[in-house]
């Protein structure tokens, strides 16, 4: 599993370990329980995740999020990925 998010009190998503994850998980669990966090889905047919979450973002107007996804391989097949996000 991979994750992704700009919530400003974790540390960045591309130096965020799975110790980090684990010793952050009662905080990011509160983030998505918060009633400000909203659910979503990311749209990624026939484009790439980047793609699809920098659409996503700009629509809903997405200020923080976080989203966990499975590795995109050559056997990925799903065409969203759930996000939590927060609008301004």
């Amino acid at each position: 599993m991979k994750f992704q998010h700009n919530i400003k009190s974790l540390p960045r998503a591309n130096v965020m370990t799975l110790r980090d994850f684990q010793s952050n998980h009662k905080l990011i669990q509160a983030w998505i329980e918060d009633p400000l966090t909203k659910k979503g889905h990311v749209d990624c047919k026939q484009r790439s995740l980047v793609k699809g979450l920098r659409q996503f973002r700009i629509i809903n107007n997405v200020t923080q999020f976080w989203m966990m996804y499975p590795i995109q391989d050559q056997f990925y097949k799903d065409d969203s990925i759930e996000i939590y996000y927060r609008e301004n």
